[in-house]
């Protein structure tokens, strides 16, 4: 049987602390998943809402591919700090809406011929605020969890 070192309340501490900055690092990847889903959903509506359909067909063939490998590396991945855990909610809310939005707009908005500049700047535009949630919550789980920060605060509580 191994006995245990007594440890300071400073030690103790800086254990503490040093255990949290782990998690906090490991923790990284769900912030640059955000991202790259991000991105990778304004690629997928700009497809959706403006290509043609053998685009399209591919477009959402990849889009549900990188889905699905994204969730299972997720689920791999395990320990996650409370920071990601906090922010997942909202973030996946606020991407569930902007995707019936960009839905909604292009079965009754978007015309299907005759779609001019305009109507390509506006579904751009959709592209860009369906990914929006996303790259907004990987940029704040980057930031909450980096090395300069503690990791406790959320918008501003702790």
């Amino acid at each position: 049987m191994k006995v245990q070192e007594e440890i300071d309340p400073r030690g103790a501490l800086d254990e503490i602390e040093r255990v949290r900055a782990n998690v906090r690092r490991s923790s990284r990847w769900a912030g640059r998943l955000l991202l790259v889903m991000g991105v990778g959903s304004i690629a997928y509506w700009a497809a959706m809402l403006l290509g043609p359909g053998a685009v399209q067909t591919v477009a959402g063939w990849g889009w549900g591919l990188f889905v699905v490998s994204a969730i299972i590396f997720a689920f791999r991945q395990g320990v996650y700090d409370p920071v990601t855990h906090r922010l997942q909610w909202p973030v996946t809310g606020l991407y569930a809406l902007t995707t019936i939005g960009a839905v909604l707009f292009g079965l009754y908005v978007l015309p299907e011929d005759d779609r001019g500049p305009g109507w390509v700047a506006a579904a751009v535009a959709v592209s860009v605020i369906a990914g929006l949630p996303l790259i907004i919550g990987g940029w704040r789980v980057l930031h909450l969890t980096s090395d300069r920060h503690d990791g406790r605060e959320v918008d501003g509580r702790r």
